[in-house]
């Protein structure tokens, strides 16, 4: 990577055997985020790259294990949100690491299976989704008492993207393609339970 903002000039990362294809500047201004697989093996880990000095540090050091759906945001400017299979192969967590001790918490243990969360700009879970065995999926949100409630089922022939919530955190943007021939981009109320 070559940077160009945020005061820096010149080669970013040292990785020279495979090429950097996400990558994810933090909000602390002090950190590159990207991820990087082995070989190809597919197994992404979340590397962090000190600005100051260079230094990487891969903050999912776990073999076997992939890390994906990465989120930043500047009301926490330390922490980052990310999927994470280190429990169970199979199945991708919530987790949030602390990018200055590269501590992990568990925001999320996905035993109903979700395919992807949406979090707010305080990095809060406020909706998440399920593939469910007909292809269909439903959307789940926090029932206020730490658990999950379903809601909206979307077809399998709708899509439906989410691009954030508000900074308010009570509306959701979402592009929606239900009930219409076209896709629309829409502001859509979210679930007043208590967010994860």
């Amino acid at each position: 990577l070559i940077g160009g903002t945020r005061g820096c000039s010149g080669a970013v990362t040292a990785d020279t055997v495979r090429p950097v294809r996400q990558y994810y500047w933090a909000y602390d201004n002090k950190h590159l985020l990207y991820l990087q697989d082995k070989g190809g093996d597919e197994n992404y880990h979340l590397l962090r790259v000190a600005l100051a000095d260079g230094t990487t540090t891969d903050l999912t050091p776990l073999d076997g294990v992939r890390a994906q759906d990465v989120v930043v945001s500047p009301r926490k400017p330390g922490l980052v949100a990310v999927g994470l299979n280190d429990r169970d192969r199979a199945t991708f967590d919530l987790v949030q690491i602390d990018l200055r001790t590269g501590a992990r918490v568990r925001v999320d243990q996905n035993s109903l299976g979700f395919a992807d969360w949406v979090v707010d700009d305080v990095l809060r879970v406020r909706l998440a989704t399920k593939v469910e065995d007909d292809g269909r999926k439903t959307l789940y949100h926090p029932d206020g008492k730490g658990g999950w409630a379903a809601g909206d089922s979307i077809g399998v022939d709708d899509e439906v993207g989410f691009f954030g919530v508000t900074s308010g955190g009570n509306q959701l943007y979402l592009l929606d393609t239900r009930d219409r021939d076209t896709a629309a981009l829409m502001l859509a109320e979210l679930p007043r339970g208590k967010p994860m």
